[in-house]
C-alpha cells in the first residue's frame, strides 16, 4: 500500500511538470522563445502591422503572386479598417493573417493600390484567438501585448548629421514647414532604440514631446492643420556628425534655439525612423527649427546652413529654386 501511494504521488508530480512544460513550450515546431523572437524582429522591420482576411490571389504582370487582403484591424502604422491591401506574397484565400508589412514594388496590374511585402519568414496565421507560425501556436493577445511593450521604447536615428549649406539641409529633410508650437512636455527619461554599426543599441536619455500644428508646407506631404509629435532629445547635440566630411561636430545644448509654446518656427524634419510610431525627429537639435517672427528669422549662431539669411521669404525662395 505504501509503495502504491508513492507511485500515485510520483505520477501526479510527473503530470504537473508535463502540464507546466506544455504551457511554455509548443508541442511541435519552433520553441516559444524563437516564436517571440521572430515576432519581435518582424515588428521592428515592419512599417505596418494589420490583421486581415485574404480575399484572393492574382498573378502580377511581372510573374509574381499578389494576394489581396481586407484589413480587419490596424495594430500599428497607417491604414484603414476595411482597406484592401495588395501584398506580394502567396496567401491562402479565406485564411486570416497577422501581417508584418513594408512598402513594396509596384503591382503592374493594380495601379493606385496599396502595395506591400511581408517582412516575416513565413505567414502568421490567425486561428480563433491564436497565431500559428512555424508549426507552433501562441496567443494573439500575448503577441499584441508584447508589441505594446516594445512601443514603450522609441525608435531613433543611429546617427545625427549637421549641414553647412541650405541645399544639403533641404535635401536631408523629409519635411519642411512653418508651424506653431502647441505644447512642450517636460523632459523625462525615455528609452530609445537605434541601429548603429549594424547592431541594435538601446539607451535612456531625457526627452520632450513637442506638439506642432502645420501652417504652410515647403517640402513634404504635411498639409495645413496637420498635427505633428516632435521628439526633442537635447543630448543628441553632443553626438552629431558633419554630413559632408563625416567628422564629429562640436556643439552644446547652449547652441539650441528654445522651443516656446505659442511661437512660430520653420521646421526641418528628418525621415521617420519607424513609420509605425507617432513621433518624428528634427534633422538635428541645432538645425531642426528656426524661430519666425514677422517674417524675420532667428537662427542659432551654430546653424551654418542659414548664415546670411535674415527673412523667411528669402529663405523659402532659395529653397524652392
Amino acid at each position: 500500500m505504501k509503495n502504491k501511494h508513492i507511485t500515485i504521488i510520483t505520477l501526479c508530480a510527473v503530470c504537473a511538470v508535463a502540464l507546466v512544460i506544455g504551457m511554455i513550450v509548443p508541442v511541435s515546431g519552433v520553441t516559444g522563445e524563437k516564436f517571440l523572437s521572430d515576432v519581435r524582429q518582424s515588428y521592428r522591420s515592419a512599417s505596418l502591422v494589420v490583421s486581415g482576411i485574404c480575399e484572393d490571389t492574382l498573378a502580377g504582370g511581372d510573374g509574381s503572386i499578389v494576394s489581396r487582403v481586407r484589413v480587419d484591424e490596424v495594430i500599428a502604422g497607417r491604414a484603414e479598417k476595411g482597406q484592401l491591401l495588395q501584398i506580394k506574397d502567396q496567401l491562402e484565400q479565406g485564411n486570416e493573417y497577422l501581417l508584418y508589412l513594408s512598402n513594396g514594388d509596384e503591382v503592374h496590374f493594380a495601379e493606385d493600390q496599396h502595395r506591400y511585402v511581408s517582412v516575416s519568414a513565413e505567414p502568421f496565421v490567425i486561428v480563433e484567438d491564436n497565431v500559428e507560425y512555424g508549426g507552433s501556436t501562441h496567443s494573439l493577445e500575448d503577441i499584441i501585448e508584447d508589441m505594446a511593450e516594445m512601443d514603450k521604447t522609441v525608435t531613433a536615428h543611429g546617427a545625427v548629421y549637421s549641414y553647412d549649406d541650405i541645399n544639403a539641409l533641404k535635401e536631408a529633410s523629409e519635411s519642411i514647414f512653418i508651424g506653431r508650437v502647441m505644447s512642450v512636455s517636460h523632459l523625462k527619461n525615455t528609452r530609445f532604440r537605434s541601429q548603429e554599426g549594424g547592431s541594435t543599441v538601446e539607451k535612456t536619455a531625457p526627452a520632450s514631446v513637442v506638439t506642432l500644428t502645420v501652417y504652410g508646407s515647403v517640402k513634404g506631404a504635411l498639409g495645413y492643420g496637420s498635427s505633428v509629435q516632435l521628439m526633442y532629445v537635447p543630448q543628441s547635440v553632443g553626438g552629431m556628425t558633419d554630413g559632408a566630411t563625416l567628422e564629429p561636430v562640436s556643439r552644446s545644448e547652449e547652441d539650441i534655439i528654445e522651443l516656446t509654446e505659442g511661437d512660430t518656427y520653420l521646421f526641418f524634419l528628418a525621415d521617420d525612423p519607424d513609420a509605425k510610431q507617432d513621433y518624428t525627429f528634427p534633422v538635428n537639435p541645432i538645425q531642426g527649427w528656426v524661430k519666425v517672427e514677422n517674417d524675420m528669422l532667428a537662427a542659432s549662431d551654430a546653424n551654418a546652413a542659414l548664415a546670411g539669411y535674415d527673412t523667411l521669404p528669402q529663405l523659402i525662395s532659395d529653397m524652392r529654386k
